[in-house]
């Protein structure tokens, strides 16, 4: 059997110029369903290029936290949130002592954007 990641704990990254408002319709018709899973949803929203970027890089504090990273936009938005990941990093000890290694996260996507190549 394949391993299964309990979440109890979701960032949500958005952006709300997406697709020409799409990505506010996606943001408010996903975050209710997670909350009525039972799910504790935390909203970022975006308000200029590259601040998904930032705000996972290092604007989130608590961010270790949370069990998954929701991106609700476009191409763009995906693509600053994946970066943000690439530049955070985690402490983490191997027994032979502590090492920083690139952030690894589950990323769920939900369309927002224009042409969505990645969500297809």
């Amino acid at each position: 059997a394949s391993p299964t990641l309990e979440v109890r704990k979701v960032c949500v990254v958005w952006n709300p110029f997406s697709g020409k408002g799409k990505g506010r319709k996606a943001h408010a018709f996903v975050v209710p369903k997670l909350q009525q899973a039972g799910i504790a949803v935390t909203s970022f929203q975006t308000a200029r290029a590259k601040h998904a970027q930032d705000l996972v890089a290092r604007e989130i504090e608590d961010f270790d936290e949370y069990d998954v990273v929701c991106v609700v936009g476009g191409d763009g938005t995906l693509n600053e949130v994946v970066n943000g990941l690439a530049l955070r990093t985690q402490a983490l000890s191997d027994g032979a002592g502590a090492q920083e290694l690139p952030c690894c996260k589950p990323i769920a996507l939900i369309p927002g954007g224009t042409g969505n190549s990645f969500a297809m």
